[in-house]
């Protein structure tokens, strides 16, 4: 096998783990919003029904969110973690292929940083739904509908959000739970990965990156399909052919949100000796289906 066959089979190896640990966090998350979802509806359904006990609803509701919401921070932030060390592993493997290089290890004070501004994102996403809760039991509470029938309305909403059947309360913020986790864990795996690839450059003589297009495989986005294969040095940032665009690699947190939100996308190492650069890292995902449209 010649290093360009390793370097490949490294890198797709690692990308499919990347991805199952990342649809994996995701459940994870979604469990945690069912149990918010199933402790609300306890809460309502065990206690007295008249408008005199909406404080003590609503402050139990706080409780209840809160505690989910440390849960979830503390699942997100080992996540970062675990996914900080994936992307540097996987960016020193791919790139000393038939070199031995000791590595400094990367500082994690980015990491910190990007840690604290996800902990801001995910309080922000339970004060949300703490606001629609306390909003939606008010109201019922208020105009005087019975248990039963607010119980059925939250219930639905919860439920709604949850099989993403429909749009509802918990189907705002299962959405925006989703995009949190794989906006987050996807940046600290990206951060990692470039911060490393900086380090090796360093090392290995012709070391480049080439943005690697590996989105949706029927809705991909058009002008991330345009930068599939476009090869750049290591200190270099790639350019969007149709926004203009400049990003040092996928999921970059200088770029704009629009640039990176929900963006699948990698980069490889890639070196000349390799051979023809689209050969080496294969088709774009969705461009067959693109085309055959």
């Amino acid at each position: 096998m010649t290093d360009a066959e390793r370097a490949a089979q490294i890198q797709e190896v690692n990308r499919k783990i990347r991805k199952g640990e990342v649809d994996a966090g995701v459940q994870r998350m979604l469990k945690l919003l069912t149990q918010a979802r199933r402790e609300v509806l306890a809460d309502v359904a065990s206690t007295d029904w008249d408008r005199h006990a909406l404080p003590q609803r609503l402050a139990a509701i706080d409780r209840q969110l809160a505690h989910v919401r440390g849960l979830a921070l503390a699942d997100l932030t080992a996540d970062m973690a675990q996914f900080w060390g994936l992307g540097a592993a996987q960016a020193s493997e791919a790139a000393t292929v038939g070199i031995e290089v000791a590595f400094q290890e990367i500082p994690t004070s980015l990491l910190q940083t990007l840690q604290s501004q996800m902990g801001q994102r995910v309080s922000g996403l339970f004060d949300f739904a703490k606001e629609q809760l306390d909003q939606t039991l008010s109201l019922a509470l208020l105009t005087g509908q019975s248990r039963e029938e607010t119980i059925a309305a939250i219930g639905s909403v919860l439920e709604a959000g949850l099989t993403v059947k429909r749009a509802g309360l918990f189907g705002s913020i299962s959405t925006r739970a989703r995009f949190i986790y794989r906006q987050e864990v996807g940046m600290a795996y990206a951060v990692a990965a470039d911060a490393r690839r900086q380090q090796a450059a360093k090392y290995v003589r012709g070391l480049k990156k080439v943005w690697v297009h590996d989105g949706h495989p029927h809705l991909p986005r058009v002008d991330h399909v345009a930068m599939h294969g476009q090869v750049v040095d290591q200190d270099e940032d790639f350019e969007n052919p149709i926004t203009g665009a400049t990003l040092a690699f996928p999921r970059d947190p200088s770029a704009d949100i629009g640039e990176t939100a929900g963006c699948t996308c990698d980069v490889f190492t890639y070196r000349e000796e390799y051979g023809d650069v689209l050969e080496f890292i294969g088709p774009a995902t969705g461009a067959h289906a693109r085309e055959a449209a």
